[in-house]
C-alpha cells in the first residue's frame, strides 16, 4: 500500500535529452537536463517565466576549433556569472551582462588539443528571474 505524500520513483526523476541538432525549448520543459555532445549547438529559449531552469551538460569532449553551445534568448536579456574550469584545476570567471545581444555562446578556441578543449561533465545551468535568464 502506498503512503500518502511519497512521491513515485519514476516522477521524482529528472527529465533528460540529448541535443543534437537546432531546438527550441518549450516552456513546459522547465527542469529539464540536455546533453550535449557535438559542436555548433544552438539551442532557443522559451519566453520569460520566473522560475524557469535548464541544465547543459556536455556529454563527450570537444577539442575542435568551434563554437559549442549558442543558448539563444529571443524576449530577454541574459546576465549572470559563468565559471570555467581551465587544464590543470584552475579557474576563471567570465561576467555575463547583455543589454543588446541576447545569447550566449561557449566556443572551443583549440585546434586538435584535447587538452583545451571542452571536457565531458562541463556544465552551465540557466535560470529566469522573470525578467532576465
Amino acid at each position: 500500500m502506498a503512503k500518502v505524500g511519497r512521491a513515485s520513483r519514476n516522477s521524482s526523476l529528472m527529465r533528460v535529452e540529448t541535443v543534437t541538432a537546432a531546438k527550441t525549448i518549450q516552456s513546459a520543459e522547465s527542469g529539464e537536463v540536455y546533453f550535449i555532445g557535438t559542436a555548433n549547438t544552438e539551442v532557443t529559449l522559451p519566453a520569460l517565466k520566473e522560475g524557469a531552469y535548464f541544465k547543459f551538460i556536455v556529454s563527450a569532449t570537444i577539442d575542435t576549433n568551434a563554437t559549442l553551445l549558442r543558448i539563444v534568448s529571443p524576449n530577454g536579456k541574459m546576465e549572470g556569472m559563468a565559471t570555467v574550469e581551465k587544464t590543470g584545476g584552475a579557474t576563471h570567471s567570465a561576467l555575463v551582462h547583455s543589454d543588446v545581444s541576447t545569447d550566449l555562446v561557449f566556443k572551443v578556441t583549440s585546434s586538435s588539443n584535447s587538452a583545451n578543449g571542452v571536457h565531458a561533465g562541463s556544465s552551465v545551468e540557466i535560470y529566469c528571474d522573470g525578467t532576465l535568464w
